[in-house]
């Protein structure tokens, strides 16, 4: 019963799951067993999502509030990675993959972006390490336990550009707007006072931009497809948004990874 009401268009009135069990129970009894098989199942009738895995990474660096600061509205950082991973859900092969994958690899973004370094990171050849605020962005703040977890944060960025360049790109709407690097960077830790002291530098990602998404390369984009633009240029100042610095931050964690890939290979 409780599968028909969560599967089916139509859902059968009472007397047919009674007609369907052939006297085998009442309907006193079926009801008393529905309500005790919710409680056995903490009303958990899905198995957990992509959401589920991220707020408590989130929780761990300050991105999201924890039950004893549950607030009505979700801070920057949480709201901005939830609409990452509502990305992850409409893009192949990214949907197909494990949900926790997903998980790991927007927290990843979410905290170089805003707190810049995790008390806790995964290092590309496995094993922990503590974050490291001199260090490249996958020893400040990483979540990646495995190759999976890398493919996936490839395919998320991949899926995250072609959204943002389609032509009707509402999904990411509030996160298009282009401003000075400054304000951008801002917006990610706007609930934390004082601001995070080893948040990342505008210097810093500026450099992702210019190597990722050089002005060049993003008229090729723009011209190649009609939508979003992803920086532009106001008098002499370079303008950008939350998702051009995210596909920045993406792009150099691969390009790190790929180094080490290189670097790990047997001669």
């Amino acid at each position: 019963m409780l599968a028909c009401k969560q599967d089916e268009i139509y859902v059968m009135d009472m007397e047919g799951f009674l007609y369907y069990g052939a006297g085998a129970f009442t309907l006193e009894q079926l009801l008393d067993f529905e309500v005790e098989l919710l409680v056995t199942l903490d009303a958990q009738l899905h198995v957990p999502t992509a959401h589920d895995h991220l707020v408590p990474l989130l929780v761990s660096f300050g991105a999201a509030p924890s039950e004893a600061l549950a607030c009505s509205e979700p801070w920057p950082t949480m709201r901005w990675c939830e609409c990452l991973c509502h990305v992850g859900l409409i893009a192949l092969p990214v949907v197909t993959r494990d949900p926790r994958s997903l998980a790991r690899v927007v927290a990843t973004l979410g905290a170089l972006l805003s707190v810049g370094v995790a008390d806790q990171v995964r290092l590309p050849g496995g094993g922990g390490a503590q974050g490291r605020p001199d260090g490249m962005l996958h020893e400040r703040a990483c979540f990646l336990e495995s190759d999976d977890d890398w493919s996936c944060l490839a395919e998320l960025l991949d899926g995250l550009e072609k959204t943002v360049l389609d032509d009707d790109c509402k999904l990411l709407a509030r996160y298009t707007k282009l401003e000075c690097l400054s304000s951008v960077l801002g917006s990610f830790f706007s609930h934390m006072q004082p601001p995070p002291p080893l948040r990342l530098r505008e210097g810093e990602v500026r450099a992702y931009l210019e190597r990722h998404y050089a002005p060049a390369y993003c008229e090729q984009l723009h011209r190649r497809d009609k939508g979003t633009r992803l920086r532009g240029q106001r008098l002499v100042l370079h303008v950008f948004s939350v998702v051009s610095v995210t596909l920045a931050v993406g792009r150099q964690l691969l390009s790190e990874y790929a180094e080490w890939h290189e670097a790990a290979a047997p001669p």
